[in-house]
């Protein structure tokens, strides 16, 4: 049954990123932070994906990471060498080509949603926006992915903050900060990853619906200067309500809880785990969201509260009449400018 529901999900999902995508050379949408009355033209975004070609992106076309940093990933034992997913095509990306490579930017770790992937796949995975931050010149050495998961929409429903992955994710932030040497680094997660790498972030143990516990250390806060959450439920997703699946878990999954009173109770372990304290996503915390969303659904409220919305955010981005899929690579015009400025 789960699985039937994933199928139809994707089918809806798809459908709408492609109805958006078949229109989008013939739009001029802008977007609009809450921050600002200036408005930003997505089509920026478009330019630079089109522009692909004009930019030198080394020789990463398998789809992982650089050959420096999987050999420096063997060299350090503490880490899994499954970060760099090479069971998986578009399973990772980043690092050095040499060691003499400079890191001129903040590094950023890109964490993908449910059921895709750092490169590729029906999903398309975090491929346009690597594109575009190449654009703005970034190097390899300064943006970094992997895959949580079997990257199959099949198993979508299926997803939830397990400690498998809660491991390799907070591994894999750990290991950029060693790698990189860098002081601090971005982090945009999108989707499920916004829930999941706050967890990660916020560090602490948690025990999953399997019963499998898990400790992941001291808070990370220091080390992250801006924390971009897109499209993330904050507090969890109002078709987990009555969902039966795994992603709607009352333990490890999305389950909003019900409304007693004017009180949210029995939210499910993992957001009541994340939202008991804030601010310890990073200095800078941003909350992208858009009204038209169709898998947060009815304008991204829960329980009268917006569930993409970081609680106690620095600022936020509303982009107007955008999907779920493609708020993904549509905010980055948006986002790079308030990166840049801080």
């Amino acid at each position: 049954m789960s699985r039937l529901l994933s199928i139809v999900f994707l089918s809806y999902l798809l459908g709408c990123a492609s109805s958006d995508k078949s229109t989008i050379d013939d739009e001029a949408e802008s977007t609009k932070s809450s921050d600002t009355t200036n408005s930003v033209d997505t089509s920026q975004m478009d330019t630079a994906v089109d522009n692909a070609s004009d930019v030198e992106t080394g020789s990463q076309d398998d789809g992982h990471l650089t050959p420096h940093f999987q050999r420096w990933l063997e060299e350090h034992p503490t880490y899994s060498p499954d970060l760099a997913r090479l069971d998986l095509e578009g399973g990772s990306f980043g690092g050095k080509w040499q060691d003499n490579d400079i890191i001129q930017h903040r590094p950023i770790v890109f964490v993908h949603g449910n059921s895709d992937r750092a490169l590729g796949g029906i999903l398309n995975g975090w491929t346009d926006v690597r594109t575009y931050w190449l654009t703005q010149g970034y190097s390899s050495a300064e943006l970094y992915a992997t895959t949580y998961g079997p990257a199959d929409p099949l198993y979508m429903s299926e997803y939830r903050h397990d400690a498998n992955t809660l491991r390799h994710l907070r591994q894999f932030i750990e290991a950029v900060l060693e790698y990189t040497n860098a002081p601090k680094i971005d982090v945009i997660a999108y989707s499920l990853g916004v829930t999941l790498s706050r967890k990660v972030i916020l560090g602490g143990g948690f025990t999953d619906a399997s019963g499998n516990s898990i400790q992941l250390g001291a808070p990370l806060t220091d080390k992250i200067h801006t924390f971009v959450g897109i499209a993330g439920a904050n507090q969890g997703l109002s078709s987990c309500y009555t969902a039966p699946t795994a992603t709607c878990s009352a333990v490890d999954g999305l389950y909003p809880g019900t409304l007693f009173g004017f009180e949210v109770i029995n939210q499910s372990s993992i957001l009541q785990n994340i939202n008991r304290t804030s601010g310890y996503e990073g200095s800078h915390r941003i909350s992208v969201w858009s009204p038209t969303d169709e898998v947060l659904g009815l304008g991204g409220f829960v329980w009268g509260n917006n569930t993409a919305q970081i609680p106690e955010h620095t600022s936020e981005i509303r982009i107007e009449n955008e999907t779920h899929l493609n708020l993904k690579h549509r905010s980055m015009t948006e986002i790079s400018t308030v990166i840049s400025s801080q």
